[in-house]
């Protein structure tokens, strides 16, 4: 079993059995589904940006109409986004970066 902490964790993508879950220290596979991690991370800087998707915020370095980037060191991973939450990504993500100065 391996302890995470929840900064650690750049993205999660959910997959056929799992979830593969980005950190900084490298990747990890989780028995858990994305549903599961969705409830376990009800954490501000946490987005549902696709449905088998959940990025931090703290690890954005762009974002378009259907694309996130997200960067840590020389680690860079694209999610995807949903037109649909566009706005409400923006609107969350601007909000985020305002409690971040």
């Amino acid at each position: 079993m391996v302890t995470l902490s929840s900064e650690d964790i750049i993205c999660l993508e959910g997959q056929k059995r799992g979830t593969k879950i980005c950190t900084v220290d490298g990747d990890l596979i989780s028995v858990k589904g994305i549903q599961s991690w969705q409830e376990e991370l009800k954490i501000p800087s946490f987005y549902a940006s696709y449905r088998n998707y959940i990025i931090n915020m703290k690890y954005v370095v762009s974002f378009s109409k259907d694309l996130i980037k997200l960067k840590y060191a020389n680690r860079e991973i694209s999610a995807y986004l949903a037109n649909r939450r566009y706005s409400e990504f923006k609107n969350k993500y601007l909000l985020y970066m305002e409690g971040m100065q």
